[in-house]
């Protein structure tokens, strides 16, 4: 059977330019985050809300992971928390002792996943800030939020997208085979810094004299009550 050029043209061109275009729209899979912080003091909430750019697949999931310093954590309440609205599932790795001092704990890495709902989803991380020693002629420190990881995982392959060596922690790792690193910009595109108050070592001494000075008053009254007290009992037994 002889094909004529004109036909062979007309039946793989389009296959070609099918093809090629299936492998732009993978490769220009990208990502905008709304970063929004929720809360005050040594306690927030940090919401991402991610809108994936020209995705077509189905059956997937979004995770945010990030590796924290010592001078923050997630608690483990909050995660079961979070589990049990069925809002985000929330997942940890490493330091799960709240009631240490920032300088004797140790890292944790955090991991949100959710399912991508018509190209976006919303993820959600609690965090909590450590206490910390005082510091000499130090009232305020800032703790800078590092920048997370953005990562896709889908049921079907997504062509020119790295599987991510990131290891996310149970049960996000097991809501699909691989995860891809997928490149994002932020709408508010600076670092979020969290400055939170410390005790001024400086002034240890002063706060250490009027402690006592106080003690001391309060011993004195309390024993003069005391022992007005007891005379007045004294008196209505006689």
């Amino acid at each position: 059977m002889t094909i004529h050029s004109s036909n062979f043209s007309q039946i793989i061109a389009p296959l070609i330019l099918c093809t090629l275009f299936s492998v732009q729209i993978y490769a220009r899979i990208d990502a905008e985050i709304d970063f929004e912080v929720e809360g005050s003091g040594f306690h927030r909430t940090l919401v991402y809300n991610v809108h994936f750019k020209n995705f077509i697949n189905k059956d997937c999931y979004a995770a945010i992971y990030m590796e924290l310093p010592s001078v923050l954590y997630i608690n483990v309440n909050d995660i079961a928390e979070l589990r049990r609205q069925r809002t985000n599932t929330v997942c940890s790795i490493g330091e799960v002792d709240v009631e240490l001092f920032m300088e004797n704990a140790s890292q944790q890495n955090v991991t949100t996943c959710a399912s991508i709902n018509s190209s976006s989803c919303s993820l959600m991380i609690p965090l909590h800030q450590r206490y910390q020693y005082a510091r000499e002629t130090d009232s305020y420190i800032d703790v800078i939020v590092p920048k997370p990881k953005l990562l896709l995982g889908c049921r079907k392959r997504i062509k020119d997208h790295r599987v991510s060596k990131t290891d996310l922690c149970k049960p996000c790792d097991n809501l699909v085979t691989k995860w891809r690193e997928i490149s994002y910009r932020m709408s508010n595109d600076h670092d979020y810094t969290w400055s939170m108050p410390i005790g001024d070592s400086s002034l240890s001494m002063f706060v250490t004299y009027i402690t006592l000075l106080v003690t001391l008053i309060g011993a004195i009254f309390t024993g003069r009550a005391i022992r007005n007290n007891a005379s007045n009992n004294h008196q209505k037994t006689d």
